[in-house]
């Protein structure tokens, strides 16, 4: 076993594993997504060195894994270690467990009085068409629904550990006349939100999968005034007036909750798109240049396609530089992305 004679204090990962009860395998993981980063790294061997302080971190982060935790949330509640922040996460978090578990239940009463009960009593089972609970129908405009999703399609996720975040996250808001769909969507790094004019019968707290939204986009020039989604029995379809009908598998995952990602705007500035690479450097605030970009893109579309007129003007919202940045397009606050910030790596 190798020694750092400088820091004996320090524990290898062998040590940090059995002192937590995460796996080595889960200490290196956390490490690539940048939760849980060793003290230092051996150059020559690779090893990795922990602070005994980081005990407690691994400690807290065996127990978030325990209870199915994202990772995404986990690394939030780790880094900020604010009461109200984890209390917030996880009040959401059993909130999507219980919302699953009675969507499972849902699902076995479905399976029971389709596969099992018409045999005990020797009938038929209803059609695949009908179920127990009416479906959810969203009735949207064509040039609404695509700009929405064009406004979000730049942050989905792809990562095969977190099915929950492959698709755009539909929910219906339904308050007196004010009818809204919200999109949102991320990849962990990044988020992006958008509201659009909608009608919806029905709870929709949906997600519509990645192969739905590019074959929707895909399909942008011969969609025509009102689009139907409907989400019934574990599928989605969508149909327009002309013609154009799709008809996937709607997964049952709980999208993370990101509300706590979203800066509480201790302070803003307005910016045109050309200078917002610059005004971000001149103060220290680190960001992916390409998420930038792509958020810029995105803002851009929704713009126009909102039939705004003049430069599209970018408002900043942020806490400081290591914390995330929320840029918007001024004048529509319900749209913005929200982008983390790049963390140093840890110095050798």
């Amino acid at each position: 076993m190798v020694v750092m004679d400088d820091d004996p204090s320090l524990l290898t990962i062998g040590e940090l594993a059995r002192a937590s009860g995460l796996s080595i395998s889960a200490l290196r993981f956390y490490d690539r997504q940048g939760v849980l980063t060793p003290t230092t790294v051996d150059p020559s061997s690779g090893y990795r060195w922990y602070a005994p302080e980081q005990v407690d971190d691994a400690q807290l982060l065996a127990a978030l894994r325990r209870v199915g935790l994202p990772v995404a949330e986990s690394a939030t509640v780790v880094a900020r270690r604010e009461p109200d922040v984890t209390q917030r996460v996880l009040d959401h978090h059993l909130k999507d467990l219980e919302d699953g578990l009675a969507a499972a239940r849902t699902e076995v009463s479905r399976i029971r009085s389709r596969w099992v009960e018409p045999h005990d009593m020797g009938g038929v089972g209803p059609s695949a068409a009908t179920g127990t609970s009416g479906p959810t129908v969203l009735r949207i405009q064509a040039t609404d629904l695509l700009t929405g999703l064009s406004t979000v399609r730049h942050a989905v996720g792809d990562d095969p550990d977190m099915p929950s975040i492959h698709g755009v996250f539909m929910v219906g808001i339904s308050s007196g006349d004010h009818e809204v769909l919200r999109l949102a969507a991320s990849d962990r790094s990044r988020a992006a939100f958008t509201e659009v004019p909608a009608q919806v019968e029905g709870r929709l707290r949906a997600l519509l999968p990645t192969t739905v939204v590019d074959a929707v986009l895909a399909a942008g020039p011969q969609l025509e005034g009102t689009v139907e989604i409907t989400f019934v029995q574990g599928e989605v379809r969508i149909a327009s007036r002309s013609g154009i009908v799709l008809c996937e598998p709607a997964p049952e995952a709980a999208f993370p909750d990101l509300s706590h990602a979203i800066p509480k705007a201790n302070s803003t500035a307005t910016v045109l798109p050309e200078n917002l690479v610059a005004y971000l450097t001149e103060r220290g605030i680190s960001v992916n240049p390409d998420f930038v970009l792509d958020a810029v893109d995105a803002l851009a579309i929704a713009n126009a396609d909102a039939q705004v007129e003049g430069t599209l003007q970018l408002r900043l919202d942020l806490d400081g530089p290591s914390e995330p940045l929320a840029i918007r397009r001024a004048g529509a606050p319900g749209t913005f992305v929200v982008v983390l910030p790049i963390r140093p790596e840890p110095q050798l």
